[in-house]
């Protein structure tokens, strides 16, 4: 697995059903930078299987990829636009930012909010905030949003209607071409529409498939189907998209995916080597490791990052993941079979 810098913690119940669980401290933060790579071909991929929903499901996105899109997280303090966002604090824009397009976010004890976009030709501002995230998020959680906006291009009034019904249908292990991720899956079923003195001129109708996991400021993989219709004609669009890389660039504490778990030999009998390579220091850290239910089954300490020798001979064969927290911040996951 590739890890990166992260900001997401995951939970695990120890009832019958365990399930990730994802706070207010996850999300994205100013400094966060990702860049993402899509899928050429979606030949072979069986992509119902990609949308099975239940607890302790396996997912498989993998496959040729190119192009890759960057998003950065800024602050808004500096954006002269900012008193047209009430409650904003959090700015998505695409890299590079040539046309000077933002969405306009608020981050919450509550969950993570659209509240409108800004270009250099019009500005949207929702009448309402419209929950990209809820938290705390959670196994079989759902939300919905209403919302929509007033607003002006090239001299027209033109409204925009946004419906969406959201679901966190399925956890389980996700792989994609950056590595296996344990991961919550959200469904979501959106209808926009667009209209101007009346007429509708537009509407899109998405279903999209989004799996969060621990570390992560966006998904780490993306199912979308996309159906447009505008005055040009009807448009469907299936897509795959995954994490391919995170870096934070600016924080209190600069630091970037220059961070790795190694586990060696994998599959494992009696021994599993566990070695951090990084070029920042840790103090202290501790190991969880939990089997295809959620349940944990050891965990101790850290306190090297050389080969750090782990005795597994007690615990079944199977497969598991394990979990790294290193000085209470930094979270990093693999998986190893045990034989």
């Amino acid at each position: 697995m590739k890890p990166f810098l992260t900001l997401l913690i995951i939970f695990i119940s120890w009832a019958v059903n365990a399930q990730i669980v994802y706070t207010e401290n996850d999300g994205p933060r100013v400094g966060h930078q990702t860049e993402n790579k899509v899928l050429e071909s979606l030949d072979g991929i069986d992509l119902s299987q990609l949308k099975l929903a239940g607890a302790n499901r396996s997912w498989n996105i993998t496959g040729e990829a190119s192009d890759f899109d960057k998003i950065a997280y800024v602050g808004v303090s500096d954006l002269s636009f900012k008193s047209k966002f009430p409650g904003t604090n959090l700015a998505q824009i695409n890299l590079p930012n040539d046309d000077s397009s933002y969405t306009m976010l608020e981050k919450n004890s509550s969950g993570i909010y659209w509240l409108g976009f800004r270009d250099t030709s019009t500005t949207v501002v929702f009448n309402s905030k419209f929950t990209l995230l809820p938290f705390p998020l959670s196994f079989g959680k759902n939300f919905q949003n209403n919302v929509d906006a007033d607003f002006v291009a090239d001299t027209l009034l033109f409204k925009i209607e946004i419906q969406t019904n959201s679901n966190v249908d399925g956890w389980g292990i996700i792989t994609t071409n950056t590595g296996s991720f344990p991961a919550l899956k959200v469904r979501t079923n959106q209808i926009t529409e667009i209209t101007t003195i009346g007429i509708p001129i537009g509407s899109s109708t998405i279903e999209s498939h989004n799996w969060y996991a621990s570390g992560y400021s966006n998904p780490v993989a993306t199912l979308l189907y996309n159906e447009t219709e505008s005055p040009f004609g009807l448009f469907n669009d299936t897509t795959i998209t995954y994490l391919h890389k995170e870096e934070l660039v600016a924080n209190e504490n600069v630091q970037n995916s220059n961070l790795k778990l190694w586990l060696s030999p994998n599959p494992a009998q009696n021994l599993l080597n566990i070695q951090v390579t990084t070029d920042v220091s840790f103090k202290s850290g501790v190991y969880e490791i939990f089997n295809a239910e959620g349940k944990r089954v050891l965990n101790g300490e850290i306190k090297s990052s050389d080969n750090f020798p782990l005795d597994v001979q007690q615990i079944p064969s199977g497969n598991y993941f394990i979990q790294l927290i290193l000085d209470k911040k930094i979270l990093l996951f693999d998986i190893f079979t045990k034989n």
